[in-house]
């Protein structure tokens, strides 16, 4: 007598699609919120990688998402957010705040020390102390950002230190005087002194950029419930 055999049948395992995002450095502090909202998505999975600004290309992603102003020459863009920022400030600097028309001064390099916005404060040659800004080089987005919104595109005209990384950034202001930089806010140190920026009235402004979220075409699908889901707490 033959015995029964008992077939098993496996079900195949579905393959999830994969969203390939390139993200700016500036925009590492979404990278909880892209995984939490990738975890959302039933048919897909994200492919999350952060490159300079100058790298960022649609041929190789399904979605951009860096900062910055809308141009009109993205394929197809939307603004799921934005990501206020800071200045961050050497702490030996007694200076509290800047006025728009100060702030413009120095980063075109028409005020180059610090005495001549207020701050008394001397380097080592008896000299005003020179002012310098830290950033993390032409190829960021919050430089150019820097550049766009109050330079109107022109070149910064301020003396400028490079830093590796956001975190060497902070140390090198921290130990730099005369020196500052822009952070977003979520990443300034608790023990950082702001430097405000005000109005002609003397009231602060806040300064907060766009997230710029770029597609090569209208969002469909998954990419679309991403963008919804960033969008729901897009503001840092």
């Amino acid at each position: 007598m033959t015995a029964c055999r008992q077939v098993q049948v496996i079900e195949p395992i579905a393959t999830k699609a994969v969203i390939r995002v390139e993200l700016s450095p500036a925009l590492a502090g979404w990278s909880e919120r892209l995984g939490a909202c990738g975890a959302r998505l039933e048919t897909s999975a994200l492919n999350v990688e952060t490159l300079p600004i100058s790298q960022l290309s649609l041929d190789a992603s399904d979605l951009i998402l860096r900062l910055g102003e809308k141009t009109g020459d993205e394929p197809y863009l939307r603004s799921p957010g934005s990501v206020s920022v800071q200045f961050l400030q050497h702490p030996g600097n007694p200076l509290q705040q800047l006025s728009l028309q100060e702030l413009t001064t120095i980063l075109s390099g028409e005020t180059t020390h610090w005495d001549d916005v207020g701050a008394e404060g001397m380097d080592s040659a008896g000299e005003g102390l020179p002012i310098q800004l830290v950033s993390l080089g032409a190829d960021d987005d919050l430089t150019a950002w820097l550049r766009t919104a109050f330079l109107r595109g022109s070149e910064l005209g301020v003396k400028t230190m490079v830093a590796g990384s956001a975190e060497s950034l902070r140390k090198i202001v921290a130990d730099t005087p005369g020196s500052f930089c822009l952070l977003p806010s979520q990443e300034f140190p608790g023990a950082g002194k702001a430097l405000a920026v005000v109005d002609a009235n003397g009231n602060e402004i806040t300064l907060a950029i766009p997230v710029l979220a770029i597609t090569a075409g209208q969002p469909e699908q998954d990419l679309r419930q991403l963008l919804l889901c960033l969008q729901e707490s897009g503001i840092d």
